[in-house]
């Protein structure tokens, strides 16, 4: 594994960050409780690909 790898805990805050900037998004936009969920459970699988491609990623050897 690399030198930049983070603590369980830290990536569960990271989702759950995540998933609350999504939630607050899609409240904002549809203006009900079953809009934010939807951009939460959407969402979610977007972060896990952003957290794969930063974290994941090997880095480019020189």
């Amino acid at each position: 594994m690399s030198g930049r790898a983070i603590a369980g805990k830290h990536i569960i805050l990271i989702f759950a960050l995540c998933a609350a900037v999504d939630f607050v998004w899609g409240y904002s936009k549809e203006h009900s409780l079953l809009g934010g969920a939807a951009f939460v459970v959407f969402g979610l699988p977007f972060t896990a690909l952003l957290y794969f491609f930063l974290v994941h990623l090997p880095k480019k050897k020189d």
